[in-house]
C-alpha cells in the first residue's frame, strides 16, 4: 500500500535509482503536462469561442433552450462532500505541497513476466520522470518519485505492458499543484478577485453541467454561460482563451484518482462553441482522457488536420459527433474516423460496421484520397461496395399481427386516413415526423425540384438536432385529432404497395408497453416494433412529373381496444431525400465461382422469400424446391397456402 512520508534511507530490497545512469527522456516534463501552465494550449488573441453563437440543441440535451437556466434544472442533481463520485460541488480539497519523495504502487507487471528494470523503464520513458527509487513487495512494484510529479505517473494508470495492464496508483497523496495551475487559474477571470472565488465559480459552472445519472459534461455553447458571462469571463478576448484551460484544472481537482474520474465522466460535449480546432480546448484530453462519448456538433471544424491537437488520444472513445462540421465533407471522413479511435462504435449517431480483417487479407479500409471502388445502380447513382453483405429483413411476428398491420397501413393512410386513425389509433397513440434534409441522394430525371422542397415538413419537423424549447413538446402529436392535423399538413403522399423491392422491414416483439385494458397491469404488455423503410411519390397537380421521397417508419404496436383489437403506440416517421432502394437490394458476389452461381442464386431466392412472407428456412426452400425454383410462382403458392390456412404455424420464424 501507499505510505505518504518522505523515505529515509534504504529499505530492504531498494535500489537507488541515481546509481543507474543516466535519465532517460530529458528534462522532466511528460507528453501532456498536466501541471505546468496552460496545458501547452496556444490561442490567438481572440481565442476560439463565439460568444454570439445561435442557441442550438446539442445531440444529449433534454430540452432547455438556454443555458441561463441550467442552475435551477440540474444543480440539485449533484451530490455534495466526498465519497459520492462525480464532479463534486463545494470547497475544493487542500493542496498540499512539499518536498522528498513519495511511493507509488504498481500492479499487474509481473503478469507480462517482464524483470523489474524493464518495467521501470518503461515508466520513465512514457512518464518523462526519473524514478528515485524502486522495491518489490509481493506481487507489487513500489517505486519512489519527487512529490510534485506524482500526477505525472499516475496518470497512465491502466496503460499497456507487454500485453497485460499496469494498475498505478497513488490514492492517499492529495492533490498536486504548482504555481503554473494558480496563474492559469487567476488568468482566465480579468476582474480582480481571489483565487478561491475564480475556483468556486468554475465549481458552480461544472456542478451545473454536471449530469450525474448520465456522467456526462456538458461543455456546449460556453459563450453563452450566464455564470461565466456575469462574473466577467468574456469580459477580455485575451481571458476568453484561459477560460477552458482553468476550467480542466478545477475540474481535474475534484478526483481522487483516475479511475474514480473515468468511473464519473463516460461523455463530454463541446456542441455549437464556433471551434474551427481544438487547440482552445486541448486540455479536455490530459483532463478525460478515457472518455468514452465525444461530440464536437455544430461547430466549423473543417478538416482532421483541425484535430491533431487530439491526434492519439481518447484512444478508448466509443462514440463520436462531427455532424454540422465542415469535416464531415471530407473524402475518407468515416475511414480516417476508424483509423484515429481504433475502438469507435459510432460516428454521427450511425453504427459503425467494421469488416472483418483476416490475417494476411488485403487492407480492409481504403487509405485516405483512395477512391473507394463503385458501381452505377439502376437509378443511375454510385453505389460504394460496402465491406459487408447487405442482409435482408427480418421478422419475428409468429401471430402474424405485424404483418397484416402492415399490409393495410399504407393504402388506409394514402386514401382513407380517418378509417386508418378509427381502426388503429387512440387518444394516448404519438405520432411525430422529422425532416433529415442532410440525407444522401439520388436525381430524379424529369423533375423539377421547387426552390423550397423542405418547406411543407419544416413546421411540423422534430428533427432533434434542429429543435429544441418548446417546439420539442408541440411537435409531439398525441391523440386522434392533433395527428389528423398533422397529417393533413404535409403533402398527400402515394406509396407504390405493388413493388416490393422498394420495401424492406423488420418485425420484432417487445415487452412492456402500456396495457390499455388493464391499466392496473404495472407489468404492461408484449407487442411489437416494426420499422419500414420505401419511398412514396408526393401527389401532383397539372400533370408534373411528381417529386419522391424516401422514408423511414418505426411503429410500436400493443393490444387495443379497437376492431382488430390493436393500437399504435408510437408512430414515427423520418422523410429524406429520395435515394432509391438499392441500399437494401440482395446481391450475388462477384466473386462466386461459375459452379457454386446456381446454389448462390437459390439461396438468394429463399432469403427473399423469406423476407417477404416470414416463412422459415426449410419452409422456404420447400416452397421453392416444390415449384421449380419459380420465385413468382412459389409466392403465388404461398399465398394460396396462407388462404387456405394449409401452413402449420411451425412454418414461421
Amino acid at each position: 500500500m501507499l505510505n505518504t512520508a518522505t523515505p529515509s534511507g534504504s529499505r530492504g530490497g531498494s535500489t537507488q535509482r541515481g546509481a543507474r545512469g543516466p535519465r532517460r527522456g530529458g528534462p522532466t516534463r511528460g507528453g501532456i503536462s498536466k501541471r505546468s501552465g496552460p496545458r501547452g494550449v496556444k490561442t490567438d488573441k481572440d481565442g476560439d469561442l463565439d460568444m454570439d453563437a445561435p442557441v442550438r440543441q446539442t445531440p444529449y440535451s433534454r430540452g432547455g433552450s438556454a443555458l441561463s437556466s441550467r442552475g435551477d434544472a440540474r444543480g440539485g442533481r449533484l451530490t455534495r462532500g466526498s465519497g459520492s463520485g462525480g464532479i463534486r460541488s463545494g470547497t475544493t480539497r487542500s493542496q498540499t505541497r512539499g518536498p522528498g519523495l513519495v511511493e507509488i504502487t504498481v500492479l499487474g507487471w509481473q503478469e507480462s513476466q517482464g524483470k523489474r528494470d524493464s518495467v521501470i523503464d518503461f515508466l520513465e520513458r512514457k512518464t518523462n520522470v526519473r524514478i528515485k527509487k524502486s522495491r518489490t513487495q509481493g506481487d507489487a512494484l513500489i517505486i519512489s518519485v519527487p512529490f510534485l510529479q506524482v500526477g505525472e505517473v499516475v496518470k497512465w494508470d491502466g496503460c499497456r505492458y507487454s500485453g497485460s495492464t499496469l494498475s498505478i496508483n497513488a490514492q492517499n497523496v492529495p492533490k498536486i499543484t504548482s504555481k503554473g495551475d494558480e496563474d492559469v487559474i487567476m488568468a482566465a477571470n480579468p476582474r480582480p478577485s481571489e483565487k478561491s472565488d475564480t475556483i468556486k465559480v468554475l465549481e458552480q459552472v461544472l456542478a451545473q453541467r454536471y449530469d450525474v445519472a448520465t456522467k456526462m459534461l456538458d461543455l456546449s455553447k460556453l459563450g453563452e454561460d450566464t455564470t461565466l458571462r456575469q462574473n466577467g469571463f468574456f469580459d477580455l478576448a485575451s481571458t476568453t482563451s484561459k477560460m477552458f484551460p482553468a476550467l480542466m484544472l478545477v475540474a481535474d481537482r475534484k478526483f481522487d484518482s483516475a479511475a474514480e474520474k473515468r468511473d464519473a465522466v463516460v461523455s463530454v460535449t463541446l456542441g455549437y462553441n464556433n471551434l474551427k480546432d481544438t487547440k482552445i480546448v486541448s486540455s479536455l484530453a490530459a483532463t478525460f482522457p478515457d472518455l468514452k462519448n465525444l461530440s464536437l456538433e455544430g461547430n466549423v471544424i473543417p478538416s482532421w488536420a483541425s484535430l491533431d491537437n487530439w491526434r492519439h488520444k481518447f484512444r478508448k472513445l466509443e462514440q463520436l459527433v462531427l455532424s454540422g462540421n465542415p469535416i464531415v465533407t471530407e473524402d475518407g471522413y468515416k475511414e480516417e474516423a476508424m483509423r484515429r479511435y481504433p475502438m469507435l462504435q459510432m460516428l454521427d449517431n450511425v453504427v459503425i460496421d467494421r469488416p472483418v480483417i483476416k490475417i494476411g487479407s488485403a487492407q480492409a479500409i481504403p487509405p485516405r484520397n483512395t477512391p473507394t471502388p463503385a458501381h452505377t445502380s439502376s437509378y443511375g447513382s454510385r453505389k460504394s461496395q460496402l465491406p459487408l453483405s447487405v442482409k435482408p429483413g427480418f421478422t419475428l411476428d409468429d401471430s402474424g399481427v405485424g404483418m397484416q398491420f402492415l399490409s393495410s397501413f399504407f393504402t388506409m393512410y394514402d386514401n382513407n386516413r380517418d378509417e386508418l386513425l378509427a381502426t388503429f389509433y387512440d387518444e394516448t397513440s404519438r405520432f411525430s415526423v422529422s425532416a433529415n434534409t442532410m440525407a444522401p441522394r439520388t436525381h430524379q430525371v424529369g423533375v423539377s425540384i421547387p426552390p423550397k422542397p423542405w418547406e411543407p415538413y419544416i413546421q411540423t419537423s422534430r428533427n432533434m438536432t434542429r429543435t429544441y424549447g418548446a417546439s420539442l413538446i408541440y411537435k409531439l402529436f398525441i391523440g386522434k385529432q392533433k395527428i389528423r392535423d398533422a397529417w393533413q399538413s404535409l403533402p398527400r403522399p402515394k406509396h407504390d404497395v405493388s413493388d416490393s423491392k422498394l420495401w424492406v422491414y423488420d418485425i420484432w416483439p417487445v415487452q412492456g408497453l402500456p396495457d390499455v385494458n388493464n391499466p392496473s397491469n404495472l407489468e404492461g404488455v408484449g407487442g411489437l416494433i416494426a420499422t419500414v423503410h420505401g419511398e412514396y411519390e408526393e401527389v401532383a397537380e397539372g400533370g408534373k412529373v411528381p417529386l419522391k421521397r424516401s422514408f423511414d417508419r418505426t411503429f410500436t404496436l400493443a393490444p387495443g381496444r379497437g376492431a382488430m383489437n390493436l393500437r399504435v403506440v408510437n408512430d414515427m416517421m423520418v422523410v429524406r431525400a429520395w435515394g432509391g432502394s438499392d441500399a437494401w437490394a440482395l446481391e450475388l458476389p462477384s466473386s462466386v465461382a461459375p459452379a457454386n452461381e446456381e446454389e448462390s442464386v437459390k439461396q438468394a431466392k429463399i432469403a427473399e422469400l423469406r423476407r417477404r412472407t416470414g416463412l422459415n428456412a426449410a419452409y422456404a426452400e420447400l416452397c421453392m424446391v416444390e415449384t421449380g425454383w419459380n420465385w413468382d410462382g412459389a409466392y403465388a403458392a404461398f399465398e394460396r397456402a396462407k388462404a387456405g390456412n394449409m401452413l402449420p404455424p411451425e412454418a414461421f420464424i
